[in-house]
């Protein structure tokens, strides 16, 4: 196998920087867990939180690929409104790189 570089070699790769690992439960966004040290344990998000909203939109308007993209933005600000224990919670957060 000999492998070159393509012409997207030398574009920065970007990752999800909300430290969220997204997966879906039916119609429903679920957070299945949360990344140490990320934007979203700063601001109190936990695995098992349902995700409602994306800046007033609903969630489940998007698609994973679409938040993920959404979330590499570095220093960009989000609101999210999360369920848990069938409370609606509002959060705020500010993206950044992990590493």
């Amino acid at each position: 196998m000999i492998l070159e570089p393509t012409r997207h070699f030398a574009e920065p790769y970007e990752i999800d920087m909300s430290g969220m690992e997204l997966v879906t439960d039916g119609d429903d966004l679920l957070i299945d867990d949360v990344d140490e040290h990320s934007s979203a344990a700063e601001a109190g998000v936990r695995g098992g939180d349902m995700l409602v909203t994306i800046n007033g939109r609903r969630a489940a308007e998007f698609t994973l690929d679409q938040i993920r993209t959404m979330f590499m933005q570095e220093g960009k600000e989000v609101s999210l409104t999360l369920k848990r224990d069938g409370k609606m919670l509002p959060k705020r957060l500010k993206l950044k790189r992990i590493i």
